[in-house]
């Protein structure tokens, strides 16, 4: 005979906090579908101020394998060819919390669709393994609350950052 689950008081907490999880992802899946755009978009114009050819053109050399550290290992580059995706890289790098060198998951995301992709960009600042979300939909909760952590543009949607890292950290 199985025990009754529901009266084990670790059991039903640990559904409780799963279900917290899911609609806490739930809730913010929306918005972070939506800033991840505006993101996109001003990223976008900061990269047409530098070069318009870095938006127009798509870059078919770079993979996650092109971005390395400096000679001083003080930043990340990525030696394009056709210049795209280091211009693109110039102007995602300041956004990221870390600094000078972030710790970037750098499989999760392809230079290439820099330009055309909203999600490319997010997932630079998820954790390692969302390489196929292709949206908000696609992540899991902790995958949302840690971008929201690293990407500073999303900081200035939120009042309480410190508590996002408590979050994010217990989450995950």
């Amino acid at each position: 005979m199985q025990p009754d689950r529901f009266n084990n008081g670790k059991y039903v907490n640990w559904v409780k906090t799963s279900l917290s999880l899911l609609y806490l992802k739930e809730g913010i899946t929306k918005f972070s579908n939506e800033k991840a755009d505006v993101f996109h978009k001003d990223v976008t114009q900061l990269v047409r101020l530098r070069s318009t050819k870095a938006v127009t053109t798509q870059c078919t050399n770079c993979t996650y394998k092109s971005a390395k550290k400096t000679n001083k290992n003080t930043t990340w580059r990525i030696d394009c060819k056709c210049n795209v995706c280091s211009v693109w890289l110039e102007e995602i790098l300041p956004y990221h919390l870390h600094k000078p060198l972030p710790n970037i998951a750098w499989a999760n995301s392809n230079p290439q669709l820099w330009p055309t992709d909203v999600w490319e960009l997010a997932k630079l600042f998820q954790p390692y393994g969302c390489e196929s979300h292709k949206n908000a939909e696609d992540s899991d909760c902790t995958a949302l609350l840690t971008m929201m952590l690293n990407c500073t543009f999303f900081h200035t949607f939120l009042t309480n950052t410190a508590r996002l890292q408590e979050v994010s950290c217990m989450a995950g």
